[in-house]
């Protein structure tokens, strides 16, 4: 798999087949992202693929659904919170 940083260096992408083929899985960190209720720093995915791909449709479900991930504190983990 290839990967690389954005020109921004907020997101790496890796494409998960060969280069310029297939999907690319996108991770951006966002912080304080407003789509987490608590605005907390996430890891959030996404998917794209070469539209010429049209064959890649039945795979989509196998990456559904994408979320937000949040960064939590180790004392949230040992007492369950958010």
């Amino acid at each position: 798999m290839y990967s690389y940083l954005t020109d921004c260096g907020a997101t790496i992408e890796v494409d998960l087949w060969e280069r310029g083929k297939g999907f690319s899985l996108h991770l951006t960190y966002e912080h304080a992202y407003e789509l987490d209720k608590a605005c907390r720093d996430s890891l959030v995915p996404a998917l794209s693929r070469y539209e010429e791909n049209s064959y890649l449709d039945q795979y989509y479900q196998l990456f559904e659904p994408l979320k937000h991930y949040t960064r939590k504190e180790a004392e949230q983990v040992a007492a369950g919170g958010l």
